[in-house]
């Protein structure tokens, strides 16, 4: 595949749901966002099949926090303390603040 193709290809919009299916979760369509297909893929590199608190939970375990400033620990709570799952897609994943 040359450069071009493959460009095309890793941009094409893919479905995806942000609560996985796979764990009974709804196929409706507030559970889903398109997006491109190399962004996909990365997401369920990193996190396979984990919920939206679950990323955030697994990110917060495996990083130095010594490191982060408090603004950012502080979104980090606000994410985690939201009742809603696909808030973390909603409002940090599709529209970032940074």
């Amino acid at each position: 595949m040359n450069s071009k193709k493959r460009r095309r290809y890793n941009q094409e919009l893919t479905k995806h749901h942000i609560l996985p299916t796979s764990r009974d979760w709804n196929a409706s369509q507030d559970n889903i966002n398109w997006l491109e297909r190399v962004k996909h893929q990365a997401i369920h590199t990193l996190f396979n099949n984990l919920s939206p608190t679950e990323q955030i939970q697994e990110l917060m375990l495996n990083i130095n926090t010594t490191a982060l400033t408090e603004w950012f620990k502080e979104d980090l709570r606000k994410i985690l303390d939201e009742p809603d799952e696909l808030y973390y897609y909603k409002e940090w994943i599709y529209r970032p603040k940074y």
